[in-house]
């Protein structure tokens, strides 16, 4: 059994010093644990009685830093752990921009990298990055698959329903061949399967699932690939 700590992003911790949040993966790692792992809001609105899943269990105004600055330097402060996001809002960054941050951060960790992707459930959020919530699904399939070329062979061409530019040189590359691990978040709707299984190398279930639902998703998948 692998133990990995979702660190309190969101928090008021210590005042939500995002130096608090390094200091606790060091010593999660001290302490032996084998990964952490931080969510993702740029933005919240005021109204967060959208959230899918009950009650929202953070204020919109509570601190929230950014995740792949704070692992860039829990990176440094470690050795062992591996550094995960659960889950990153992938389409809230333009795609090349993406590929670049997760390749140079998974050389500055020496492939500790996993990195968690989701569409984002929060109107709000999208809104203010001048993306079409209701688009969410297919820019982050478009985001992840345009990821995908970036980390291959040079230079990379990019076509796909929402973007497309090409030939470019994104470069360095990732130190794990072909990228760091994808993991999808949400329920297996078919195209969330479908995007698993062509682009990822793993899946996170949806919050609120028990333990016979997660195994027959497994099996399905495992099917699907």
């Amino acid at each position: 059994m692998r133990l990995h700590l979702l660190l309190p992003l969101g928090a008021t911790h210590r005042g939500g010093d995002p130096a608090a949040i390094v200091d606790l993966a060091r010593r999660a790692e001290a302490a032996g644990a084998d990964g952490i792992v931080l969510a993702e809001h740029v933005v919240m609105g005021v109204d967060v009685s959208t959230y899918p899943w009950g009650r929202f269990p953070l204020e919109p105004s509570d601190p929230f830093p950014e995740p792949l600055v704070l692992l860039s330097a829990i990176a440094a402060g470690t050795t062992r752990l591996q550094l995960s996001t659960g889950i990153l809002i992938a389409a809230l960054r333009p795609a090349p921009l993406l590929a670049k941050q997760l390749a140079t951060l998974d050389r500055l960790s020496a492939g500790r990298l996993a990195v968690g992707v989701g569409t984002g459930w929060h109107r709000d959020e999208l809104t203010a990055h001048g993306l079409d919530f209701d688009a969410r699904g297919r820019l982050l399939t478009d985001t992840i698959a345009a990821c995908r070329a970036l980390w291959g062979p040079q230079p990379a061409t990019v076509a796909t329903e929402s973007f497309s530019f090409g030939p470019v040189y994104c470069l360095p590359a990732p130190m794990t061949p072909g990228g760091p691990p994808v993991l999808f978040s949400g329920t297996l709707t078919p195209r969330n399967v479908d995007r698993i299984v062509r682009l990822g190398d793993g899946w996170i279930p949806i919050m609120g699932q028990v333990a016979d639902s997660i195994a027959a998703g497994i099996d399905q998948l495992r099917a699907e690939l």
